[in-house]
C-alpha cells in the first residue's frame, strides 16, 4: 500500500523558451512570389510551434493538460483546488500534480524552496538536475529511497506565474509510467 506521507502537495513553476524566426536577406533580389512563399512558410512554422498539441485523451487541471496513464484512478482524498492525485493501487504507484497559476516567486527562489522541501520529505541524499520534457525546461529530483523500498521523482516546471509540480512514487511498478506522464504535459 502507499504511504500517504509521501504524497505531500507542493506547488512550483517553470520557464519556457521563446523562439523567434527572421528572414535573412540574400545577395540576389527576391521576387514577390518568393517573398510571399517564405513569409507563408515562416508564419506556418510559428503557428505550429505556438499552438501546443493536446492529446485527445488528455485531462485538464488548472489549465495544464496531461494524459493519465492506464490503471490510475483519481484519489479524491488527495486532491483539492491546487493539486490532483492519482493512484494505481494494483501496482503500488501514485502521483500528484500541483498547479499554481498565480505564482510570484522568482525561479531561483522557487527552486531553492522546492529543493529544501523535497530533501526534507525524501532525505538529503536526493539529487536534482535540469531536464526537458515535451519541450518544457524543468528541474527533476531523484527521490529514490536509500533502502530501495520505493522509486520516486519530483519535477518542477517554471514558466512565469505558472507553477507545475509533479511528484511520482512507485513502491513496486518502477518508473515506467513517469516518462509517459511528464512527456504528455501541455499548457
Amino acid at each position: 500500500m502507499l504511504k500517504k506521507g509521501l504524497l505531500k502537495k507542493i506547488t512550483v513553476f517553470a520557464i519556457m523558451g521563446i523562439m523567434s524566426l527572421s528572414l535573412i536577406a540574400c545577395d540576389k533580389k527576391e521576387t514577390e512570389k518568393e517573398k510571399e512563399d517564405k513569409t507563408e512558410e515562416i508564419t506556418e512554422e510559428i503557428t505550429e510551434e505556438a499552438e501546443p498539441v493536446i492529446p485527445e485523451d488528455a485531462e485538464e487541471f488548472n489549465g495544464v493538460y496531461f494524459v493519465v496513464p492506464e490503471g490510475f484512478t483519481k484519489d479524491a482524498a488527495g486532491s483539492d483546488a491546487t493539486a490532483v492525485a492519482y493512484l494505481n493501487e494494483e501496482e503500488g504507484i501514485a502521483f500528484v500534480m500541483a498547479v499554481d497559476t498565480a505564482n510570484s516567486a522568482t525561479e531561483s527562489a522557487a527552486m531553492d524552496a522546492f529543493d529544501a522541501q523535497i530533501k526534507q520529505v525524501f532525505g538529503t541524499h536526493v539529487t536534482s538536475s535540469p531536464v526537458s520534457y515535451n519541450g518544457y525546461s524543468a528541474t527533476e529530483w531523484v527521490t529514490d529511497a536509500t533502502d530501495d523500498s520505493y522509486e520516486g521523482r519530483s519535477l518542477v516546471i517554471c514558466d512565469g506565474s505558472l507553477l507545475i509540480y509533479v511528484e511520482y512514487v512507485s513502491y513496486t511498478g518502477g518508473l515506467g509510467y513517469y516518462d509517459d506522464l511528464v512527456e504528455s504535459i501541455v499548457y
